[in-house]
């Protein structure tokens, strides 16, 4: 499943109101400045092709700074999980380990 790219508030909160409820969405916080959003990029990619079940959104914090700002995002990479329009979990941080912990606990999770 491709990652959807979010480039405004409108996209972010039609991502997260047109999903099913019980559907998780992960949006990760990016910049390709930063070294560490490198590293955790094809981690994320390749959840993204594994979970078809889970939707994957990506906001570059270059390009959509206001959104980031507007969700409470202080540092990258950062990544929100939410089923059913909630927030059910955030980190921020390089931690392949973690986002695929987290991927797996909310996706399994029920709402």
């Amino acid at each position: 499943m491709a990652i959807k790219k979010i480039e405004d508030m409108e996209e972010y909160l039609w991502i997260l109101s047109s999903t099913e409820a019980s559907r998780l969405v992960v949006v990760y916080f990016s910049s390709m400045k930063k070294g560490s959003c490198r590293l955790i990029r094809p981690t994320f990619e390749r959840l993204a092709r594994q979970y078809q079940d889970v939707t994957f959104a990506e906001v570059d914090v270059d390009q959509a700074k206001q959104v980031a700002l507007d969700v409470g995002v202080s540092s990258i990479p950062t990544f929100h999980f939410y089923k059913d329009t909630e927030k059910v979990g955030e980190f921020s941080g390089a931690d392949e380990g973690r986002l695929v912990a987290l991927t797996e606990k909310h996706r399994r999770s029920e709402f």
